[in-house]
């Protein structure tokens, strides 16, 4: 066998070759950023079913809230960032005027996350955060 036949059995690879796995490797890097996507999609969307964790704050001052935490903050005009107030999300707007009050964090006294505090969602006046003091049954018990 003549040495130039050996060499055209080893030839190169058929024309357009390298682009079929071009092809392939961004169809895998499309599909890994579709299912990424989703993922991002389901962990964060799922998270607007749940509910949050709705604390009961006690005040140095006997005060007591019920509601979520909405937000941290180190205090406006301290210039130490230990001088920290929170936002808690305390509906009820009917009774207390306001749906959020800011609690500085130095006049928390306890906060426990009690777990038969109940979070209504209504239509009006802001949600209701509160803790029943018993169930009735529509047959009186």
């Amino acid at each position: 066998m003549p040495a130039s036949s050996a060499a055209t059995d080893r030839a190169a690879p058929p024309a357009g070759e390298a682009f079929v796995w071009f092809t392939g490797v961004g169809l895998v890097c499309g599909l890994a950023m579709v299912l990424g996507l989703v993922g991002l999609i389901l962990t964060q969307g799922l998270s607007v079913f749940g509910t949050p964790a709705v604390a009961r704050v006690e005040l140095r001052d006997g005060r007591v809230w019920l509601g979520p935490l909405a937000q941290e903050r180190a205090k406006a005009g301290s210039s130490s960032a230990s001088r920290v107030e929170r936002q808690y999300h305390v509906g009820m707007r009917e009774l207390n005027g306001q749906s959020y009050v800011w609690v500085d964090a130095d006049q928390v006294r306890a906060e426990t996350f009690p777990p038969d505090i109940l979070a209504l969602e209504r239509m009006e006046n802001g949600n209701a955060f509160l803790a029943p003091d018993g169930l009735r049954l529509s047959d009186g018990r």
